[in-house]
């Protein structure tokens, strides 16, 4: 199973592997639908791409976190890059 990691500002990187696999190279587009809280990335090949989704050869296993509470949510962390500008007064 491939792991993904979401970047700061939305980007994934699938692995290598995965990418030869589907024979996916740069610039290919992916389709993403949201099936029963589970993201479905599929590529998209010309204009005649299908809308439904196929039937997964396994499917994926279910499990359900209890979504958090606004009081217990922790401060959003800033990216690492470039530092704020400090004005010098």
């Amino acid at each position: 199973m491939a792991t993904l990691k979401l970047h700061y500002d939305g980007w994934l990187t699938l692995p290598a592997g995965l990418r030869q696999m589907l024979d996916l190279k740069t610039g290919d587009r992916l389709q993403a639908d949201l099936i029963d809280g589970t993201i479905v990335l599929r590529p998209v090949h010309g204009k005649g791409a299908p809308t439904e989704p196929e039937q997964a050869i396994e499917p994926p296993a279910v499990t359900s976190a209890p979504a958090p509470s606004l009081e217990t949510a922790l401060p959003q962390k800033r990216p690492r890059g470039r530092p704020r500008k400090v004005s010098a007064s």
